[in-house]
């Protein structure tokens, strides 16, 4: 049966599973059913994963989700296939049926997740927000963490921005451990000006000619907090 919005249940099933709907990345399954469900947020009490899932897709432009590939095609059940494929052997026919059995023995416990939003605020207005999320793409990793992709920049005040960054980390990531480590994520930034303001006679700031500044390299990050926190 095909998942779609109308279907929360089995939208609910299909997340305890995966990350997104049919996979741990997204795709324009994932897209389509946003935007299918709108402004109906999912109930978090009836469906907790399907509610995580909804506000992490939403920290996703419309540009990204437009660039999602198509599902991937189901694999078809054994249990669907009444060909014979084993002839008249019937060690080879008993041999699948043990395989078969010690893979469905085989999943793993669920293993408890929870959707984060991290809201990460630069060290200065100079500051490449663009920079920072690739370096927390790239150096902030582990298994059981997936980053979602894609980030949105809010506005602080005075030309200055802040990142808002989700992801879906099993419960063994410690949330701590991932903070300090963005924040000591390092780049190329202006240097600390300690000259003093100068003054006229009348109290009025005099304007400094404006000096081309040798970057150096410093922190990017001044501060990282937990925005959202949703256990799935």
């Amino acid at each position: 049966m095909a998942l779609s919005a109308a279907d929360p249940s089995a939208l609910e099933a299909s997340l305890t599973q995966h990350v997104f709907l049919t996979a741990d990345h997204p795709t324009a399954l994932d897209a389509k059913v946003f935007e299918d469900l709108g402004a109906n947020t999912p109930d978090c009490a009836a469906h907790p994963y399907l509610y995580a899932w909804y506000l992490l897709i939403a920290q996703f432009a419309q540009k990204a989700k437009e660039a999602w590939p198509a599902p991937a095609a189901p694999a078809v059940s054994a249990a669907e296939d009444d060909v014979d494929l084993f002839g008249e052997d019937p060690n080879v026919e008993e041999e699948a049926k043990l395989l078969a059995a010690s893979k469905a023995g085989a999943h793993k416990a669920d293993v408890g997740k929870s959707s984060v939003v991290f809201e990460v605020k630069p060290a200065s207005s100079s500051v490449n927000l663009d920079e920072v999320t690739e370096k927390i793409f790239a150096n902030v990793h582990r298994e059981g963490l997936k980053w979602g992709g894609d980030f949105k920049k809010v506005p602080i005040g005075y030309g200055i921005f802040k990142l808002h960054i989700g992801c879906v980390l099993i419960d063994s990531i410690s949330t701590d451990e991932l903070i300090e480590e963005i924040m000591a994520i390092k780049g190329m930034v202006e240097p600390d000006d300690d000259e003093e303001e100068e003054e006229d006679e009348q109290g009025n700031v005099i304007a400094k000619e404006k000096k081309q500044v040798e970057l150096v390299e410093g922190p990017l990050v001044q501060s990282v907090d937990i925005f959202q926190f949703i256990k799935i």
